[in-house]
């Protein structure tokens, strides 16, 4: 199945990264499960300042001292900017520490103030006057900024709107009947393998470009790539997630970053075996193919073109939300360049090691 947003630049991350959330058909959407939620962790540190004070900065710092002091690091991408951080999950001697951008798109205020959270005001090193003085321009870029980020959801929600309709023509075509059984049968010998069932974004529609990490390329063992017919795929995804989760076998959804409603892929997290789209170009392993044409009913050539004609539609909506995020990130870049000028760096250094720096040692 051709899917022009999954024209991947591939990013080199390390292990365990993801994204925070994805630019989607309902705006910005947070990572769903409430991973982030003040409930999982013993710490939690709320960054607030606009772009270019240093957030990003603050957190991959905090990253990598935590990975040399022996902790274990999960990191969590921008999925608008995939080459800053928005949070840092830290472990160490059971002790669970999140880093997180509180900013918009992704307003965070404190649940538990001072007994779990509080917040690394970064504002407070900047030079006011000097925005002050800036402020015409700050308001001109910020609006423009939220312009192409809304014309790109305009396009991303129609795009989706139209995925649900190939949706519906794919179930037509599928033996859905077989394929549950199908599903039934691969999963039998991993019912021991009981675990919870979580949710991650793994692909990103950004500014830069569509992106993904290879993070599950990295831990898998084994991986099926699913070749692709009339979207039959996604509903094998689906149906392998829900037989899963009714088994309690432990598992992890790669969500769709652009409709959300949909799986990109499943980590069975016991086996080490990831399953996948074929087109998934992030793919940085061999692995094993299957045909997804067996699922097909052998009437299914008179919705072929049906079907077709609505992958061009989605493709070139995607496009257009492409090229409004690309001009996004024209202005977003100059709107860091004027926070950049008006921060004072070392005092943000001297606050990360007051801080996060007793958390990590």
């Amino acid at each position: 199945m051709e899917r022009s947003f999954c024209t991947y630049t591939v990013k080199q991350y390390p292990e365990n990264s993801f994204y925070i959330g994805a630019n989607s058909e309902k705006g910005f959407v947070l990572t769903p499960g409430g991973v982030f939620e003040e409930e999982n962790f013993d710490r939690v540190f709320i960054l607030k300042g606009g772009p270019g004070t240093g957030k990003s900065t603050f957190m991959k710092k905090a990253a990598e001292d935590a990975e040399s002091s022996d902790c274990h690091v999960t990191r969590y991408y921008c999925s608008s900017d995939p080459d800053s951080l928005d949070a840092v999950i830290i472990e160490k001697n059971e002790k669970k520490t999140l880093i997180i951008d509180g900013t918009h798109p992704h307003i965070r205020e404190m649940k538990y103030p001072g007994a779990v959270s509080e917040i690394i005001n970064l504002s407070i090193m900047w030079d006011t006057e000097k925005l002050t003085a800036e402020k015409e321009k700050i308001t001109e870029l910020s609006a423009k900024k939220t312009a192409c980020f809304e014309t790109a959801y305009k396009y991303l929600k129609a795009a989706a709107e139209l995925a649900r309709a190939q949706s519906a023509i794919s179930r037509k075509v599928c033996d859905t009947d077989k394929l549950r059984a199908a599903v039934i049968r691969f999963i039998a010998p991993y019912k021991k393998q009981k675990g919870k069932t979580s949710s991650v974004y793994t692909e990103a529609f950004s500014m830069k470009g569509t992106a993904c990490t290879d993070t599950f390329f990295q831990s898998a063992e084994k991986i099926y790539y699913l070749t692709d017919v009339m979207g039959i795929s996604e509903i094998y995804l689906e149906i392998l997630s829900d037989e899963l989760e009714k088994e309690g076998i432990a598992h992890t959804k790669i969500v769709c970053p652009v409709n959300t409603g949909k799986i990109s892929g499943v980590y069975m997290d016991g086996a080490k075996l990831f399953i996948t789209h074929e087109n998934y170009k992030g793919e940085t392993k061999a692995g094993k193919r299957v045909n997804m044409k067996r699922f097909v009913i052998s009437e299914s050539s008179s919705f072929k073109g049906r079907y077709r004609f609505g992958e061009k539609c989605i493709s070139a909506l995607q496009e257009g939300a492409a090229e409004s995020l690309a001009s996004a990130e024209e202005y977003h870049f100059e709107l860091e360049s004027i926070y950049v000028s008006a921060m004072n760096f070392k005092k943000v250094s001297k606050l990360y090691r007051d801080k996060i720096v007793p958390v990590i040692h």
